[in-house]
């Protein structure tokens, strides 16, 4: 007696794993995206107030504090802020009011 295989169960299966895999890229872009739009309206927060800290970002977006830190660490790699300081929780912010449009558009664009 072999083993028979019905082909119509393997075909649900794999389109069930279509539709999960679909909706896993789905929420992965959407957490993108909000990520995106937490750190283009920290990057306006901080040239606007001229100071940077997670403090800040919790207070201000409603953000977790390990949110705020992948912030402030990706604001500090596009040289937004400067790199944090051992003792010193306000970051020096190195980018201007003018240049703040461009840095936005390199977001959107690098994503």
């Amino acid at each position: 007696m072999g083993i028979t295989f019905d082909l119509g169960i393997q075909r649900r299966r794999e389109r069930r794993g279509s539709r999960q895999h679909a909706a896993a890229l789905a929420d992965a872009e959407a957490r993108a995206k909000a990520e995106l739009e937490h750190i283009i309206a920290a990057a306006r927060l901080v040239v606007s107030t001229r100071f940077a800290s997670a403090t800040l970002l919790v207070s201000r977006l409603g953000v977790t504090e390990e949110v705020a830190g992948r912030i402030l660490h990706r604001l500090e790699h596009c040289e937004v802020i400067a790199p944090a300081q051992a003792g010193r929780d306000v970051q020096t912010v190195l980018t201007t009011p003018a240049q703040l449009p461009g840095v936005i558009r390199e977001f959107q664009v690098r994503g």
